[in-house]
């Protein structure tokens, strides 16, 4: 079991199995604009990984195009791209 929080809204899900960040924000409650329904195609669902960049795989290419170098850098990530298999902090 882990927790995935978000902020500035605090709201927290707990989750048993590997959940992509958008899903999560779904269950949680929390809005996350994604035009193109999770398919790493609209770059809308920018989120930022407080924590625990360790625990996730890095940027696929399609995500790094859609979000670009200086993004990236910042920690900025897509909500339908990233996969939370332990504690997360996300800013939305």
């Amino acid at each position: 079991m882990f927790t995935i929080r978000f902020l500035p809204s605090g709201r927290s899900i707990d989750v048993s199995s590997p959940i992509s960040v958008l899903e999560a924000a779904r269950l949680a409650r929390v809005q996350i604009e994604s035009t193109c329904g999770g398919k790493q195609k609209c770059g809308k669902c920018k989120v930022v990984i407080r924590n625990s960049m360790p625990n996730i795989l890095p940027p696929s290419a399609p995500e790094k195009n859609l979000l670009g170098p200086d993004l990236v850098a910042k920690g900025y990530r897509l909500a339908c791209a990233t996969m939370a298999t332990d504690n997360l902090t996300v800013f939305v």
